[in-house]
């Protein structure tokens, strides 16, 4: 979870329901995974996923994430924060500002 609306980052990996990043910020703060749960990210970032599979190696990311809320058919309120990825560029391994 993040307060920020988004954040710059290197991605590792991204297929079916796996994003594997770091922080662009702070590249040495490890590796840290996402996962969509039963969703494709191709399903739900579009085709930024299948962009990032052809480029091979890792990649510059800014990921930004909304929240959506919608009422269902029977009345309930749904809130959940929606991912989504902008393409920066292939990453040349140099340290960028966040």
């Amino acid at each position: 979870m993040t307060r920020s609306a988004g954040f710059r980052a290197v991605v590792e990996r991204a297929g079916g329901s796996d994003l594997m990043f770091r922080l662009a910020a702070d590249y040495a703060a490890g590796v840290f995974h996402y996962s969509s749960g039963p969703w494709l990210l191709s399903e739900i970032m579009g085709g930024t996923v299948d962009v990032l599979a052809g480029l091979g190696g890792s990649s510059l990311c800014d990921v930004l994430i909304r929240a959506v809320e919608f009422t269902t058919r029977t009345g309930t309120t749904v809130r959940y924060l929606l991912p989504s990825l902008a393409l920066i560029g292939r990453w040349d391994g140099g340290i960028r500002p966040g």
